[in-house]
Formats: C-alpha cells, structure tokens, sequence
C-alpha cells in the first residue's frame, strides 16, 4: 500500500470536538454563561516541535556565566500553551502571564487538559522533558572538572608544561570546591598550579644536590 493510500485513510478521523465551558461570570449572583471552544484530539509533530520551542525560550534562564531551566515556568506555562495550540481561544502570548492567571480565574486548565487525549499531553511531556534532561546535562559538561582544567591548561600555555600531569592528578576535594564559583575556581587553580611547580622545582634542586 502506498503512503498516499494510508493518508487518506485518515482523512475522516476525528482530530477536533466541540465542548461547551460553563464560565462563571458573577460569582455573588451566581451567574454563568456558556462558550463553545473547539479542543483538537491530535496535534501535528510539526506543531508539536513548535510548542515545545515557544516552552524553550520561557523556561530557559541566562545568567552572566550559566543558564538553568526555570522549572516554575514549565509547570505554570505548559498549559497555558496547550490551550494556545489545542483550542479555538486565543492566547495573549505577548502578556502571557496576564493570559495564565484569566484562565486560572475561569478554571479553563482542568477543563481543557480533561478533553485532550492523555496520550498527546504525555508526548509532550515526553519531548520536554527530554529536552531538559539534554540541557542539564550540556550545561553540567561545561563546568565539569575536566573542561575547568582544560581552559586553564589552554590559558598558560607554555607556562605549564605538565597541564595534562596536573589534570589527572587534581583530587576529588579540590573537584568539590572548584564548583563553587568561577572566582573561586580561578583561585584554587592558581594555588594548585603553584604548589606543583613549586615541587616540581624543589623535585630537581633535591635531585641537583644529590647528584653533586
């Protein structure tokens, strides 16, 4: 069977159903009022890679020397952008903390994640998360002990014949205290480098003076 033939049979699928939201506009009186919204049943995976890169730039924080992931970001937003992208309500994303707390105020989250197939949120969630786990772990590599040591054997150069020798040898507790900040790592480094060359240098006056 060729693709052209699968693809048509999807044309009559259901992808959207219609709901009806009691919206509670006078909580004293205890009035209400109904709106229909159009809720999709499947999103695209072009859609679905959108989604998740309009989650990237809100989740992921820069600071002066590291980014992070904002993980209250993540929780309050990802159904602010299953709305925006799974029904007919349109979304204010250039005030898209306005638009999450109307939505809280109308009670629509729960509503609309109740009308989308658990099986689309939990890809989504799938494709987040594993965005998240590949971040954290590109942004842990580059303060890792090992880059460190590299950017400072690149930075001295010819002054530091034996980078390779120090890096190998640099302990666990100084690898604990190097985490801590950029300041302090340049100056634990510094400390280092200068206690090995201080006994490299001792290592070949001793021998000097044993030979002699």
């Amino acid at each position: 069977m060729k693709f052209q033939d699968l693809q048509k049979l999807t044309d009559n699928l259901i992808t959207t159903k219609n709901i009806q939201l009691p919206v509670l506009i006078n909580e004293i009186a205890n009035e209400s009022c109904t709106i229909e919204v159009e809720v999709k049943q499947f999103l695209p995976i072009t859609q679905k890679l959108s989604l998740i890169d309009m989650m990237k730039t809100i989740i992921v924080k820069q600071e002066e020397n590291y980014s992070y992931i904002d993980y209250n970001y993540k929780d309050l937003f990802f159904d602010v952008f299953l709305i925006e992208f799974y029904t007919s309500i349109e979304v204010d994303l250039e005030n898209i903390v306005n638009s999450y707390d109307v939505f809280v105020k109308l009670n629509l989250f729960e509503i609309i994640k109740a009308n989308i197939p658990v099986k689309e949120i939990t890809e989504l969630n799938n494709m987040l998360n594993n965005f998240i786990k590949m971040f954290n772990e590109k942004e842990k590599n580059k303060t890792s002990i090992g880059n460190v040591l590299t950017s400072f054997a690149e930075k001295y150069g010819d002054n530091m014949n034996n980078a390779m020798e120090i890096i190998k040898d640099y302990n666990k507790q100084e690898e604990t205290k190097i985490k801590k900040n950029k300041e302090e790592t340049k100056k634990n480094m510094t400390n280092f480098i200068r206690k090995k060359s201080y006994q490299k240098k001792n290592y070949k006056n001793n021998k000097y003076k044993n030979n002699n």
